[in-house]
């Protein structure tokens, strides 16, 4: 029988895997629910281009609707998070440093590994003892795959926000910059967390080691295509004029297909990283739902910006996913 845990300290107790999972899907959510909130989505998703700074320039008097309401009712929580420091802003140069920092954490983990480190022991054990950890898992050849996929990627867009991108006079929320430290925190746990039990040594070494050769074949395809097809988008639009409508390559389909890249990495991630018999990584699949929802929000802003400045007719292209949305 299993020891009794306090309802209030149940959290506490709960596998690292579910924290990650749970983490993914309530930013998610709070982006798919920024939607409804107007008056809240234009203060923390729009930056550069596509932030209205209605304290720049009064907004006009519009008819009273349950939308304006609904707003007014949530200008006193804008003020508060004002009042509390959350909606400082911060340079969005500082976007380099989330791949700096999941860089960092991608090569603390190996050190781990190699050394026998005991964060990694220990969280790996936590996950061990709950149970979820236990047949079914990522093998070792999966985790050193999943790992190396994540690191690339982190070690490439940290290349491109520096030496590639323009520098930016846009601003980001400070919120936005600690919240997304502790996502690809969160992610770099997520590409190993399924696979503690080979990580600890307790599956067998034929067990432990085995990586399907389709699956590779089709994840590994899946990421390399996306990955240089992201770099030229992110090329592409450092060459650009300020606020210019991109027109090269996917761009020519997709109004932020870099955006579309991202998604299909993430979607290689959760393939490489699929445990016995799963088709996807529960983990990675929680963040490929936060990433969906994130940047889908700022494409579906995009494409509004878009036909405002350049007219419908010139963007008569799919946000982020092809003949979905």
């Amino acid at each position: 029988m299993p020891p009794y845990i306090p309802p209030l300290l149940l959290p506490l107790s709960l596998p690292p895997s579910t924290y990650c999972q749970s983490y993914f899907i309530l930013l998610a959510s709070g982006c798919l629910a920024l939607q409804l909130l107007p008056a809240l989505q234009d203060v923390l998703l729009n930056y550069g281009p596509r932030n209205s700074s209605p304290a720049a320039k009064p907004a006009p008097r519009e008819p009273e609707t349950a939308d304006n309401t609904r707003d007014a009712l949530l200008r006193p929580l804008v003020v508060l998070l004002r009042r509390t420091g959350l909606l400082t802003r911060v340079p969005h140069a500082w976007f380099s440093h989330f791949y700096l920092a999941l860089l960092v954490f991608q090569i603390f983990w190996a050190a781990q590994y190699l050394t026998g480190g005991r964060v990694l022991s220990a969280i790996a054990g936590m996950e061990m003892e709950s149970g979820k950890g236990e047949g079914g898992g990522m093998s070792l050849g999966q985790v050193v795959l999943a790992w190396g996929m994540l690191t690339a990627q982190a070690a490439r867009r940290l290349y491109e926000c520096w030496f590639v991108m323009r520098p930016s006079a846009s601003q980001m929320l400070g919120l936005h910059w600690v919240l997304s430290v502790l996502v690809y925190l969160a992610m770099s746990v997520s590409v190993w967390i399924e696979g503690s039990a080979a990580i600890l040594g307790v599956t067998s070494a034929e067990e432990g080691n085995t990586i399907s050769p389709l699956r590779t074949a089709v994840a590994a395809g899946i990421f390399i295509v996306a990955s240089a097809q992201q770099h030229r988008a992110h090329k592409h639009l450092a060459s650009l004029r300020k606020y210019t409508l991109p027109y090269d390559g996917l761009f020519r389909y997709i109004v932020c297909a870099h955006y579309t890249c991202e998604c299909l990495i993430y979607v290689a991630l959760a393939g490489a990283a699929a445990p016995r018999g799963h088709l996807l990584n529960r983990t990675l699949l929680s963040g490929l739902f936060f990433v969906a929802a994130n940047l889908g929000a700022t494409a579906k802003n995009t494409k509004v910006w878009y036909v405002e400045k350049f007219g419908a007719e010139r963007v008569q292209r799919w946000r982020m996913i092809p003949f979905l949305f």
